[in-house]
């Protein structure tokens, strides 16, 4: 447990430990936003990082163009990108085609991915439905 202590961080632990031997913090299950946010780290293995996204019929465009400044953050090597892409509306964003092409291939896998976990394809369930 951690806990504050006069200016400074006290932890509590569940055995006894050398000087200099490593701890392992656990903070419950938690995304790494919440992780950064209250703890100042990220887990790069975190099983509880995750987000949803809702597309809804007729607004597919929207979304995608909705979530590419996201996206292309996360793809940013250079800091001085980042105030571009944060700043970018739609489609359009000043960044290099490598990131670019991440950025695409990243969309299609996931929604290739959600689109194999139906069990017929569009055209099966609509000769099903008609």
């Amino acid at each position: 447990m951690l806990t504050a202590v006069d200016g400074a961080v006290e932890v509590v632990v569940d055995c006894a430990y050398k000087a200099g031997e490593p701890l392992a913090v656990w903070c419950g299950p938690q995304p790494n936003s919440r992780l950064l946010l209250n703890y100042g780290f990220l887990d790069e293995d975190n099983s509880y990082d995750w987000f949803r996204v809702e597309v809804y019929v007729g607004k597919e465009r929207e979304a995608v163009f909705d979530m590419l400044p996201y996206l292309r953050l996360g793809y940013v090597l250079d800091p001085s990108d980042m105030q571009s892409v944060i700043s970018s509306q739609g489609p359009i964003c000043p960044v290099s085609p490598y990131t670019e092409r991440a950025v695409l291939d990243q969309l299609v896998e996931y929604f290739e991915s959600r689109t194999a976990s139906y069990p017929t394809t569009l055209s099966e369930y609509e000769s099903l439905v008609i």
